[in-house]
């Protein structure tokens, strides 16, 4: 933990987040909300996901087909102001 800060190593999650990994979103943004005072659990939290990761190099979503349309949906709750 004193080698790595904590806001690089949420920082590095969420690039992997947003570029690849969208299934770990949400366990990103839990440890994102502590990101002015860690603790040792955020930590622990923090290397569940690296384990995670690595441990499910192998899984991808695969499309098939010549015509394939995405559609994407969000469930939130917020209001902007």
């Amino acid at each position: 933990m004193s080698k790595v800060s904590y806001a690089s190593s949420v920082g590095n999650l969420m690039y992997v987040m947003l570029c690849t990994r969208l299934d770990i979103a949400q366990a990103v943004k839990v440890v994102g909300i502590k990101m002015c005072n860690p603790r040792h659990e955020q930590w622990r939290t923090v290397k569940w996901i690296l384990r995670y990761l690595k441990e499910s190099l192998d899984v991808a979503l695969c499309y098939e087909g010549t015509n394939v349309h995405l559609h994407e949906y969000v469930d939130s709750n917020l209001w902007v102001m």
